[in-house]
């Protein structure tokens, strides 16, 4: 892109031209006066370019009339920056004349800030730090971090685990990877990625956890659970925690290619899930399945007690 202010020139281009800085045009003219004065068209095709030493290390063969441009883009540069402003002279203040010449005007108080404490941690985006959960800790590897650096750390691992779609980089394979399966669904994409994190996150304001109210029905991933009769032979363990059961499903799953190639959201069932699960069988559906076989310890003793 020229400029009003020149471009700046590669390395080879300006040791090629003596000059560390040119505008587009002025390049040009001077490549074209050197390849006229050493003769190098193409004697049969004029818009050809036969390269010399000089024009080899800043070209490659073949060199035409029609990409002699494109090939320029790699040596010259933008440059934007325009010249420094002129310095104004200071303005002058005249006294005032007339009735109340001479007499101070009251300072302007300050307009207090709206919202205090509230909005201003409103205004921040709620990125404070926050109490990470279940296999979440895994994958970034602290217990409490920044928002941010939650799903930058998230990111740095789908990256390094090639778990994004090859056709479409926005969309996260999450059947890929057994951890992330225990915790992210299909469609994962890197618009839905941070809602879907959300419930592993609780903030922290100071010192002190916040506690949010939970669902009704909804377990924390890491909670001793009963399992039912199905269940516990699947596992062959009486209690588990709901992101074991999940990760063993997955496991499972993944053994025996029960994802259907042409939808892998899809999950056929063989004769071993059946005994666990019904059709239609999803990655969407599949948590709420396995809470019909999972119940909290907790809330087996309160029932006990009842």
């Amino acid at each position: 892109r020229s400029t009003a202010f020149g471009s700046i020139l590669s390395p080879a281009m300006a040791e090629f031209l003596g000059e560390e800085s040119l505008p587009r045009t002025q390049v040009v003219k001077r490549m074209w006066a050197y390849i006229k004065e050493h003769d190098l068209q193409d004697p049969k095709d004029r818009r050809k370019i036969m390269l010399d030493d000089a024009l080899r290390r800043l070209f490659k063969a073949p060199l035409t009339m029609l990409n002699m441009n494109k090939q320029l883009s790699r040596h010259v540069f933008s440059n934007d920056t325009p010249p420094p402003p002129k310095a104004r002279p200071p303005a002058v203040r005249r006294p005032k004349q007339g009735p109340g010449a001479g007499r101070k005007e009251p300072a302007k108080a300050k307009p207090a800030e709206k919202g205090g404490a509230k909005a201003q941690a409103k205004r921040s985006g709620g990125f404070g730090t926050v109490q990470i959960l279940g296999p979440l800790q895994e994958v970034v590897g602290a217990e409490q971090l920044s928002r941010t650096e939650v799903v930058k750390r998230v990111w740095v691992y789908i990256r390094s685990k090639a778990l994004q779609d090859e056709n479409d980089k926005r969309s996260i394979i999450v059947s890929r990877d057994a951890l992330l399966s225990t915790f992210l669904t299909e469609p994962c994409t890197m618009f839905n990625i941070n809602k879907q994190l959300g419930p592993f996150m609780r903030k922290i304001q100071g010192n002190a956890e916040v506690s949010q109210p939970q669902k009704k029905g909804r377990y924390g991933w890491d909670d001793e659970c009963h399992l039912s009769k199905e269940m516990e032979a699947f596992m062959g363990c009486r209690t588990s925690t709901r992101a074991k059961v999940t990760q063993k499903v997955m496991q499972h799953i993944r053994e025996h290619k029960l994802q259907r190639p042409g939808n892998k959201q899809q999950l056929p069932l063989d004769e071993t899930l059946q005994q666990l699960f019904t059709e239609p069988l999803t990655h969407s559906t599949l948590t709420k399945q396995i809470s019909g076989h999972i119940v909290r310890v907790k809330s087996c003793e309160k029932g006990e007690q009842m």
